[in-house]
Formats: C-alpha cells, structure tokens, sequence
C-alpha cells in the first residue's frame, strides 16, 4: 500500500469504528495527565485493543498501518494533545505541508 492507499482505509475504517478514536483520544490524554510525550501511538493501540478485547471478549482489528492516521488526526484535532506523538515526516499525506511535531525518534520522556 501507498501513502494515499493507507490514508484513504484509515479513513474509511474511523467512519466505520468512530469508538476507536474516542478510545485512543482518552487514553493520550491520560499520557498527557502524566506529562509524557514522544509516546508511539502503537502503545495507545494495544491499550486500546486490550481494552476492548476485556469489554467484549473478542479482538478488535486495529491495523498498526493506521498509527500515523490517527497519531496525526488526534495531534490536529484534539485540544491538548498537540506534540504529544513522536512522528516522521514521510512527506506531503494530505496535499498540504505538514509540521513536524517532535524530534525524529526521541524516546518518550516525563516534562
């Protein structure tokens, strides 16, 4: 898959799994609370699909693909949690410039 292929499913899977990013959204906050940032969002995912899996006692299919989405998604859309994701540029996603938010690959860390 390309760059716009995964953008285009990652979409199409949020429209179909609105409770994915309200989960995700909940959790960042909760690393934020603590003061951490530069936390990869495949942590968020597996506490989220651990969540899930607890709460209906079946695997909720999160494709790791998806991380940029939505690390980038809740970073623009959710007050508070802008920085919060340690990302790569990997070029121009949405037909757009994009700012970097964090340091390429710095480890998370407390404030």
């Amino acid at each position: 898959m390309n760059v716009i292929e995964v953008e285009t499913a990652a979409k199409e899977y949020h429209v179909r799994n609105p409770g994915v990013f309200t989960a995700l959204v909940e959790q960042a906050l909760k690393l934020r609370a603590k003061g951490i940032v530069g936390a990869s969002m495949l942590d968020l995912f597996g506490a989220v699909r651990w969540g899930y899996l607890l709460a209906h006692k079946k695997r909720l299919v999160l494709p790791d693909i998806y991380a940029g989405f939505y690390s980038r998604e809740i970073m623009d859309l959710q007050e508070g949690c802008i920085g919060i994701f340690a990302v790569r540029d990997s070029g121009n996603h949405r037909g757009r410039p994009r700012n970097i938010r964090q340091r390429k690959s710095t480890p998370i860390r407390q404030k």
